[in-house]
Order: C-alpha cells, then sequence, then structure tokens
C-alpha cells in the first residue's frame, strides 16, 4: 500500500 501511494504523492507534490 505504501509503494503504490509513494509514487501517487511524489508525482502530485511534483505537479504542484
Amino acid at each position: 500500500m505504501d509503494q503504490l501511494f509513494s509514487p501517487t504523492q511524489l508525482r502530485l507534490n511534483m505537479s504542484s
């Protein structure tokens, strides 16, 4: 779960 959330959060942070 954490592995799937890690890349998602990073991508959202980069987009911001």
